[in-house]
């Protein structure tokens, strides 16, 4: 039986969120099962895209169904700052008495801790980070030379640490089975640094199926962080991709990321220079570019308008708040 919602769901994992979006537009179906999964990316679709008040808007929030009442919530957690700490300290209860009622429900809570882990810097965090060597991050005399080397790996930020709130994120999708909840636990173990743990969920992925786009993103997740002969793996992985679907913003900046981890900076540069073409406001793409150029020893000016760029357009975004950081302490010690 044809899965009607494959290109739905497949441009959504895929990063191509607009494409995602046009296909959920134009589907059509008299199954309110098939019509709420449509929803559910399309709307998800909308918050990756920054758009959140569209979910907030037009779904109800004496919504009934548990996988909209989950998007709902994490739409406002992206749209609403106020609000975050409730939703976390709700979303924690919920982990708790595993009351989480669907798998969309787990994946998105999920998603909130992994989010929120990163951008609540707790007290145990910053005290890691002040005994860490500024040394190590090569800081010149001049600040403006001093950007951390840090490349992201799409959404996983520049720590690995594992936290209380990591920990909850694992036990959100813990329960469940689908390869979505299964992805999401793949990412959270390389978060916490258990990447022999993550691929026996990638293994199980390829079982259930090993050509699925989840099962293959996960195979690229955790190629890329194994060792050095396995990194090319990736970059294989991400180019199939490319070429089976089409291009995005997203599989460049993969590929862009594992370019770096070969230590073909170039060939970064190049991938993202195409990505920003696609988007040149897309945060994770403006931070990896900042970071190719450094590799690429490009002029300071350039660092700075990235970075620039950054603080005007996302200055609520965890690496941004992260770098801000850093830069006062910096300054503390520096000056």
């Amino acid at each position: 039986m044809a899965d009607k919602l494959f290109a739905i769901r497949n441009y959504f994992f895929l990063g191509s969120y607009q494409s995602c979006i046009g296909e959920a537009l134009k589907f059509q179906t008299k199954s309110e099962e098939e019509k709420q999964e449509k929803d559910v990316y399309l709307y998800r679709a909308y918050i990756a895209q920054g758009q959140a008040f569209i979910p907030l808007k037009e779904i109800p929030a004496t919504t009934k169904s548990a996988d909209l009442a989950a998007v709902r919530k994490f739409a406002e957690f992206r749209n609403n700052p106020a609000a975050q700490k409730k939703i976390l300290a709700e979303i924690k209860e919920e982990v708790a008495s595993k009351s989480l009622k669907s798998e969309i429900a787990g994946v998105l809570a999920a998603a909130i801790l992994n989010e929120a882990d990163v951008r609540d810097l707790s007290l145990e965090k910053r005290e890691n980070s002040k005994k860490f060597k500024f040394s190590s991050r090569k800081i010149e005399k001049n600040r403006k030379n001093s950007f951390p080397q840090i490349f992201e790996f799409g959404k996983l930020f520049k720590d690995i640490f594992t936290s209380s709130q990591t920990e909850d994120a694992f036990r959100a999708v813990s329960r469940f089975d689908g390869l979505e909840a299964r992805a999401s636990k793949v990412f959270t173990l390389i978060k916490m640094n258990k990447r022999k743990l993550a691929i026996q969920e990638v293994k199980k992925m390829n079982q259930i199926d090993e050509d699925a786009t989840l099962s293959q993103l996960a195979n690229a997740l955790v190629a890329s962080f194994g060792a050095s002969g396995k990194v090319k793996d990736a970059l294989y992985i991400y180019s199939e991709m490319a070429d089976k679907y089409g291009r995005t913003t997203d599989l460049e900046m993969h590929q862009a990321i594992v370019s770096v981890l070969t230590q073909d900076y170039a060939a970064a540069e190049e991938l993202l220079e195409s990505s920003l073409e696609r988007d040149n406001k897309d945060a994770d793409v403006l931070i990896n570019s900042l970071v190719a150029a450094q590799l690429n020893e490009k002029d300071d000016e350039i660092t700075e308008r990235y970075l620039s760029q950054l603080k005007h357009e996302h200055p609520s975004h965890p690496w941004v708040v992260d770098f801000t950081r850093k830069e006062d302490e910096f300054d503390s010690i520096a000056f």
